[in-house]
């Protein structure tokens, strides 16, 4: 079922095609755009997809949890998901891209704006780390952090514990818990 909005966009690009198609260079029509079966608009973009991939990448109702194995195509969903949402007019500082590397969030940046649409620049993509990070900086006061608190490594925290056991005197104390040991009581204990 087509939309009253998405029929009135049809209806108005089929009336103004010719317009629209002399603005934007061939090479943009081709890589933006084009016409299939009459009403259906279809980004050239999506037709390299299977059918699955057609329909996650092309949903833009909500979240949508995405369960697949190795190589079957889960980054170029994303990598056109996010490309179909920004040229559904989902402005780019609403989109959030999620990954587990810095790299990986620039890599599929760079893929989804030059697929489509240079907006696609503007989306925010980070590791899920980092994007916690900013939470917990920007609502601090509610989890009763101080806003420069440091995040550290397990082998920082074991480094931190033998510095403060060799500081106080209790590193050469024979019944003194480990550091690992006293790590894991720290972390249980919260």
């Amino acid at each position: 079922l087509i939309s009253k909005k998405k029929k009135k966009f049809f209806s108005y690009l089929r009336n103004n095609l010719k317009t629209i198609t002399n603005t934007i260079t061939s090479n943009q029509k081709r890589k933006w755009f084009r016409i299939r079966k009459g009403e259906t608009l279809m980004f050239e973009y999506l037709e390299k997809l299977n059918p699955s991939q057609y329909q996650a990448a092309t949903h833009l109702n909500g979240p949508l949890l995405i369960i697949a194995g190795a190589g079957s195509g889960k980054t170029t969903v994303l990598i056109n998901r996010v490309a179909y949402m920004v040229d559904n007019q989902i402005p780019p500082g609403k989109i959030l891209l999620l990954t587990f590397t810095n790299a990986a969030a620039n890599n599929m940046k760079t893929r989804a704006t030059k697929l489509s649409n240079p907006d696609c620049q503007y989306v925010t993509a980070c590791t899920y780390h980092s994007f916690c990070a900013d939470i917990l900086r920007q609502f601090h006061t509610f989890v009763g952090l101080r806003k420069d608190f440091t995040i550290i490594t397990p082998h920082e925290e074991l480094e931190a514990f033998k510095l403060c056991k060799s500081e106080l005197g209790y590193g050469k104390l024979k019944d003194f818990p480990s550091s690992k040991d006293l790590m894991k009581i720290l972390s249980e204990s919260c």
